[in-house]
């Protein structure tokens, strides 16, 4: 009964996605100039018991984030002595580094992930709350982080949801691709996430770069957690901006899905600011996506999701 409640807690909301960049301020201009903003500075004065790899050390970062809809964008840049941070900035460019889940006792999270096989790679305290980095890259190439914040800053249950007033900008959905679907599965539910399920979409009148890609075949499984779909790709057949991403920076998180009313109006009005639509299709049924190419800075790819109204 324990276990179950605690595994159920660890994975109940997730809180943001935490994306690493060389340049802070440029990311912040550009995703400001989409809609996504003013990104808030967020003070490391407080935080004691600074460890990576186990070992003390005072890394230095510049941080910032906004909220977008259930879903904060915390944007990290390495200062000094994190070489966490660096290392994959070095592997991989700006992106999304790992996924946060609010708990209510970091201690006892921490220690059920330990418990499942994850080393811990990063502390950060803020009696009584903080925040710990567990590496969880071995599939997915995502580390996860677990977060509690300090007394009198919220809980699982009662986290102040802010909007940024744009459907546009609203985060329904983590995109991680994967080599091994299986694999990729069967690792995400033994620390306590799922049931994945398939998503039994058909997709008509599939576009990769502005040609008819009728080739292309991903597989796709999904789970949900609070209001956010964490979902999982393996590309299958076919030349895809999934297979372009895998191919050329290896597993990891490629895109935020946004829900969207209207397809085809939220699609318009991303050309009309200069994006390129780099994969597109209609739903059986209604409704459709599209993958832009808003990666040109900040490394991540932005969808818009319209899912058929039967659904």
């Amino acid at each position: 009964m324990g276990e179950k409640q605690a595994e159920q807690s660890l994975f109940s909301q997730m809180h943001h996605v935490g994306l690493l960049v060389e340049d802070a301020d440029r990311v912040a201009e550009y995703y400001q100039s989409l809609g996504i903003g003013p990104f808030e500075p967020r003070s490391t004065d407080k935080i004691q018991n600074k460890t990576m790899y186990g070992k003390p050390t005072d890394f230095k970062l510049k941080v910032a984030a906004v909220q977008v809809g259930a879903l904060e964008i915390e944007m990290i840049q390495p200062l000094e002595n994190a070489p966490v941070h660096q290392d994959y900035l070095e592997r991989k460019g700006d992106g999304i580094h790992h996924l946060a889940f609010l708990v209510n006792n970091i201690d006892s999270g921490m220690a059920t992930m330990v418990d499942k096989g994850p080393d811990v790679i990063l502390t950060a305290r803020r009696p009584p709350g903080g925040g710990v980095y567990l590496d969880t890259s071995e599939v997915g190439d995502t580390v996860i982080e677990l977060v509690q914040w300090p007394s009198g800053m919220g809980k699982v249950d009662d986290v102040e949801k802010k909007e940024t007033g744009q459907a546009l900008f609203r985060i329904g959905q983590v995109g991680v691709l994967v080599r091994d679907m299986g694999r990729a599965v069967e690792y995400y539910q033994s620390l306590g996430m799922g049931p994945f399920e398939p998503l039994n979409i058909t997709v008509i009148q599939r576009n990769v770069y502005g040609k008819p890609a009728d080739d292309v075949v991903n597989l796709a499984r999904a789970t949900q957690i609070g209001q956010v779909q964490f979902e999982l790709i393996q590309p299958i057949s076919g030349e895809s901006v999934q297979r372009e991403f895998l191919e050329s920076k290896g597993e990891g998180i490629n895109h935020l899905g946004f829900f969207v009313d209207d397809i085809d109006e939220e699609t318009a009005g991303m050309l009309k600011k200069g994006f390129s639509d780099i994969h597109s299709g209609k739903f059986a049924g209604g409704g459709g996506f599209a993958y832009f190419d808003t990666d040109r800075v900040g490394g991540v790819q932005f969808e818009l999701i319209q899912w058929p109204p039967a659904l």
